[in-house]
């Protein structure tokens, strides 16, 4: 008990004495922290009134200043004409509000609801003006009539263009 109460005085000491003659100093956090944590989460983009993608997760932490949501467990729509075009799901994913780029993470699959294309990766980047899809990471990509593996890849929003960029290894169906 007595050498609780000690220490207990020397801290209570120690931040009275080191204060000094400007009072206690104010201590600046930097933005780390998020300012909203949302579970269940769900946002929707549009311009001129066409709605351009949907995305959903488990969690976002969204960080107004920044305009960025950081989120876990995603599911993103993306619309060509106002008509689901892709849908990729993905472990965890980045977005800019502002500019609409999308980096997905983890277990990325990308799929085509209007043709018979998917793509497996580990990572992509969706640039919002350009709408093309964008990876460093290892491919697979999956037709109808082959599968095609490889490193790095670009490819158009809707699938209908794919290119994988090294190391291309095609397998016929």
């Amino acid at each position: 008990m007595e050498n609780r109460n000690t220490t207990l005085f020397f801290l209570i000491s120690l931040l009275f004495f080191s204060c000094g003659k400007g009072g206690m100093k104010k201590i600046v956090i930097t933005e780390t922290m998020p300012e909203r944590i949302v579970k269940n989460f769900s946002i929707d983009k549009y311009i001129s009134g066409d709605k351009i993608w949907q995305f959903t997760a488990s969690r976002a932490d969204i960080y107004d200043k920044r305009n960025t949501v950081y989120a876990i467990g995603v599911d993103m729509l993306y619309y060509e004409s106002s008509v689901p075009g892709t849908a990729i799901t993905a472990s965890s994913a980045v977005i800019n509000i502002n500019t609409g780029d999308v980096s997905a993470f983890g277990n990325v699959v990308i799929n085509s609801l209007s043709g018979n294309t998917t793509l497996y990766t580990e990572a992509i980047n969706y640039d919002g003006k350009t709408k093309k899809i964008i990876s460093d990471s290892f491919v697979r990509h999956e037709r109808s009539d082959a599968t095609i593996t490889g490193q790095g890849m670009t490819a158009s929003g809707d699938l209908s263009e794919v290119i994988i960029q090294k190391d291309v290894r095609v397998i016929k169906k």
